[in-house]
């Protein structure tokens, strides 16, 4: 099997796109901490 290579063009959209997600996904995993889930208040990991 021989791996192609993508167009410089598709390659820096798809990791636009991936940066994207990753940054709503990790916005999301902030906006959903509850302290009850993880035993304990955000303070004591300051």
């Amino acid at each position: 099997v021989v791996p192609v290579i993508p167009m410089r063009k598709s390659r820096k959209l798809r990791v636009a796109v991936e940066r994207c997600f990753n940054k709503l996904k990790n916005a999301r995993r902030v906006a959903s901490f509850s302290p009850q889930r993880y035993g304990g208040s955000r303070l004591r990991f300051l």
